[in-house]
């Protein structure tokens, strides 16, 4: 088996998805012996797919959705044709260290767990960093998350988390929210099977062009924590 699988959703990123792709080869070219790097292209605009292609890696798989469906499709899609004992994703504009990959590692190692998820909350220096609109926003959806939801996870929408092939099989197929607010249902379907799930801190670095619309954004989340309630109901993840 694949000892690595990472996962990458991709827009819009003509511009910096060759040195992206290029700065991750190299890291896992020395970190792992066999992996994958597998970018799923969220049908980008502009020539994100055909710039990919420029890339001779044999560990590289392109996969384009060919219409903009959502983050959450992008990588439930993903997932599905990832073959790793440890399955990976990460944002394409490369918020966390790859360093995060290591030691999530260990960290399944370590303890034997199904999920590692990574968490922005202990970064002081970047919280100070950080739009006030966007850090308000963030804890009233942590708290939101957790009255309707009861996770008990501080940091469900940190764009870094891991699975053993095994749990991310058994969640992913579950998953129905295709935009940012899958993060939430997966958590749910994990904590729902009883899978153990383990955190560890990821330093964030914030970009500017972020593609995230902070206000429409919030609400959809708002709206898709109460679906996941709903099809929870309704029996949707048995």
């Amino acid at each position: 088996m694949i000892e690595l699988s990472l996962v990458v959703p991709a827009y819009n990123e003509e511009k910096n998805i060759v040195s992206v792709v290029n700065h991750m080869t190299t890291f896992l070219d020395i970190h792992f012996n066999n992996y994958e790097l597998i970018v799923v292209d969220d049908g980008s605009q502009d020539q994100t797919v055909q710039v990919l292609q420029t890339i001779d890696h044999t560990r590289l798989v392109i996969h384009p959705l060919g219409t903009n469906q959502g983050k959450g499709q992008a990588i439930k899609e993903g997932m599905a044709l990832a073959r790793g004992k440890y399955c990976f994703f990460t944002d394409a504009d490369l918020p966390y260290p790859l360093s995060s990959l290591t030691d999530a590692i260990k960290e399944f190692k370590n303890h034997q767990c199904d999920l590692v998820i990574g968490s922005r909350h202990h970064d002081q220096d970047h919280e100070k960093d950080y739009p006030l609109l966007r850090k308000i926003m963030s804890k009233v959806f942590s708290l939101y998350t957790g009255l309707i939801l009861n996770l008990g996870i501080t940091d469900t929408q940190c764009g870094f988390k891991g699975f053993t092939h095994q749990a991310k099989e058994t969640i992913f197929p579950l998953v129905t929210i295709k935009g940012f607010g899958f993060d939430v249902e997966m958590l749910f379907i994990a904590k729902n099977r009883n899978y153990v799930i383990k955190t560890i801190p990821v330093n964030m670095t914030y970009t500017e062009d972020s593609k995230v619309n902070v206000i429409k954004d919030s609400l959809k989340m708002f709206w898709d924590t109460l679906r996941v309630r709903v099809n929870q109901l309704k029996k949707k993840y048995k």
